[in-house]
């Protein structure tokens, strides 16, 4: 019984949390200038993805990995 206690107090905690973690974005949604029922009329992870763009110098550099393979130590060459 007790354990069915705690896993329901850290499940309450988790959505609590959870809960906290959306307010934050919508948050920093309102602070670019995105109101809160706008942002929660728009697809939540399509708008996070565009909040997260970078612009290319930001982004990790392409690597093809045909390539990466034809010049790496997987073709038994050390």
């Amino acid at each position: 019984m007790r354990a069915l206690v705690a896993e329901r107090h850290r499940t309450l905690a988790e959505l609590k949390n959870n809960h906290e973690d959306l307010l934050l974005n919508l948050k920093e949604f309102t602070e670019m200038g995105i109101l809160p029922s706008q942002a929660r009329q728009e697809d939540y992870y399509d708008l996070l993805s565009v909040m997260g763009a970078r612009p290319k110098d930001k982004r990790p550099e392409l690597v093809d990995p045909v390539e990466l393979l034809r010049n790496s130590k997987f073709r038994g060459e050390n």
